[in-house]
């Protein structure tokens, strides 16, 4: 492969041809030094992690007086020397013009036949900052990227009319990513609130906001009154390592080679539990918003669970799907599960699959729990279809970034 050859991207806008120009950093930036105030009264800004950006950084303390910042202004660009491995890289947006930050976030202007924006598409690629930043990092994790040392690393960039129609092209999926993220972030924040105001308060028996139709007040009972342990084993093998159920705090119930790419059955699953569909699975594992494990409802295939997992059949008063509603509120689920749960020295579970059931719930009739279990499911269908296409999105632009750069 020639010079020449290797320079040329794989996809490219009509009407461009030839090879792109390798070039050094240093040939298209100057840093900035316009003197600011101190630490104790700039407005501060930051370059945060992983390519989101620059933003007003959020102090509970004030800063030094002794420390030195300096006035940043809009459209320059700026790294965190100390994260250069960590993708902190940004442009100063307009409402920030002014804005002021220490030399460990360095900014500067960019010359007129560079696009910043696309700059900041090329270098933000695993194939430079963490490649480029590790040759300059050496074994030392917490050295700072200088200036002169960033300045130093290679480019092979287009001419600027090339530039612009590609960070055009990336704009525009920056704004449809944003878009779906906060459209997701919507949904699930609008989830999360209805998951208080369509369920009784503590010590209340009737929800804030409730279907038409529904007055009478729920239930308060021990969830036994509506669950049993399941006493049915793989005992013949019925159901294979292939066949094997995971419980994720997010997906539910899953098949595990699915879900972790593998099984991680023992030798022999006899003794494993059958999970039927409709069946409840509460987890004996502690997640970070979860301390006491999870309860989830198989709505999949029916399957096995290792001897970790606790299994339960409903009673006719039962609509199963509302069992993990109504526990799909971290508060409620945590204040449910924490005074039946004994933690043992290696933060394992001590509680019995009958000791599970024995704490107070507040449950309506099974025709509400129906209806509330389909209202949320169709409010879930909703997040996992913005998730998927937020999902989409982001894939593409990954493929594009490395069809259309160098």
């Amino acid at each position: 492969m020639t010079d020449d050859t290797s320079r040329v991207p794989k996809l490219r806008f009509p009407g461009f041809a030839g090879a792109w120009e390798q070039r050094k950093v240093g040939d298209f930036l100057v840093e900035s030094h316009i003197p600011g105030s101190n630490g104790a009264t700039a407005r501060k800004l930051t370059v945060k992690l992983w390519g989101k950006g620059v933003v007003a950084k959020q102090e509970i303390y004030s800063g030094s007086k002794a420390t030195s910042y300096y006035v940043r202004r809009a459209g320059q660009f700026m790294y965190g020397k100390l994260d250069f491995l960590h993708q902190a890289f940004g442009i100063v947006p307009d409402e920030l013009d002014g804005y002021e930050s220490t030399q460990d976030s360095p900014a500067f202007d960019v010359a007129h036949d560079l696009n910043p924006f696309f700059f900041v598409e090329y270098i933000s690629r695993k194939s430079f900052y963490v490649y480029q930043g590790t040759i300059a990092n050496g074994s030392r994790k917490a050295k700072r990227i200088h200036a002169d040392t960033f300045f130093a690393m290679p480019i092979v960039l287009p001419r600027k009319n090339e530039q612009d129609c590609i960070a055009q092209l990336f704009a525009m999926f920056d704004d449809l990513i944003t878009l779906h993220q906060r459209k997701l972030s919507h949904l699930r924040q609008l989830k999360k609130g209805l998951l208080q105001k369509m369920f009784p308060k503590s010590g209340e028996d009737r929800p804030e906001v409730r279907f038409p139709g529904f007055a009478d007040a729920w239930e308060q009972r021990k969830l036994r009154d509506y669950l049993v342990p399941s006493k049915e084993k793989n005992s013949a093998l019925s159901y294979g390592k292939d066949e094997v159920l995971s419980v994720s705090g997010d997906a539910g119930v899953v098949n595990q080679i699915q879900f972790q790419g593998r099984s991680y059955a023992g030798a022999s699953t006899k003794d494993y539990g059958v999970v039927q569909t409709g069946d409840v699975i509460y987890t004996k594992s502690p997640l970070k918003k979860n301390p006491f494990g999870i309860i989830k409802t198989n709505k999949g295939k029916a399957g096995i669970v290792s001897t970790l997992y606790a299994v339960y059949k409903p009673k006719d008063n039962t609509y199963t799907p509302f069992v993990e509603v109504y526990f799909d509120d971290d508060a409620r689920l945590n204040n449910y599960l924490r005074p039946l749960v004994n933690k043992g020295a290696k933060n394992d579970m001590k509680v019995s699959k009958s000791g599970a059931l024995t704490g107070l719930i507040c449950f309506p009739g099974a025709t509400e729990q129906r209806m509330l279990s389909e209202f949320f499911q169709q409010l879930e269908d909703l997040i996992t279809l913005h998730q998927r296409k937020l999902s989409h999105l982001q894939q593409q632009k990954k493929a594009l970034l490395q069809q259309m750069f160098v």
